[in-house]
């Protein structure tokens, strides 16, 4: 799926391991139109990097960041500009792959008829099987953030969302509920919002 790949790998001595690979891949685009699950997803060039050791008889860890110019899922959305930057454990012996910290970046996103500003993502998974997020974006004009803690394997968790509702914001959010809310409401400044969502083990509301 990968169109004119190359990959560079870089093997450095390490005083504790056989060595240090250091590894690159770029590429004219993915194309994954033969997977009908995946929407024939597509993408522009990309590059991506990736930095561990191997050898030894510990866990290595993984250090990869990466650039892909485009995104387009037909049919859902697409970004621009798309950058990741993400560390990991490697078992030594096997297994698999356990996350640290992931943070993804846009420059642009549109998303069904929604076309946010430049969009950010930062996960960091916990020991306990937590997990926390955070989302900002900018809507309307206006900067939204959505914090997060989620236990995904007991479903369940809280979520809490800040922003500020204006002109732009209720124009937009009526569009979407397809009423004239700025005949309803028309704040003389932005109007902080905030609110807060619990969880109990199912996805199950608790307030």
């Amino acid at each position: 799926a990968l169109e004119s790949p190359m990959l560079d790998i870089e093997l450095v001595p390490s005083e504790t391991r056989i060595a240090i690979v250091r590894a690159t891949l770029r590429a004219n685009g993915l194309n994954l139109a033969a997977t009908p699950a995946l929407h024939n997803t597509a993408t522009g060039p990309l590059i991506l990097n990736a930095e561990t050791l191997v050898g030894g008889d510990t866990s290595s860890l993984v250090r990869a960041d990466g650039r892909i110019e485009s995104l387009n899922v037909p049919d859902i959305g697409s970004m621009k500009d798309l950058r990741f930057s993400l560390l990991g454990m490697r078992p030594h012996a096997g297994g698999t792959f356990v996350l640290k910290w992931l943070d993804l970046q846009s420059s642009s996103l549109h998303w069904r008829e929604l076309q946010p500003g430049p969009t950010g993502l930062t996960l960091i998974p916990r020991k306990d099987g937590w997990m926390d997020a955070t989302l900002a974006t900018t809507l309307a004009g206006a900067p939204w953030q959505v914090d997060a803690s989620l236990n995904p394997s007991q479903k369940q968790g809280r979520v809490e969302l800040n922003g500020h509702v204006d002109g732009a914001m209720l124009e937009l959010a009526g569009a979407f509920a397809k009423h004239d809310l700025a005949a309803l409401l028309d704040p003389a400044v932005a109007a902080p919002l905030h609110a807060a969502a619990t969880f109990l083990p199912g996805w199950n509301l608790d307030r």
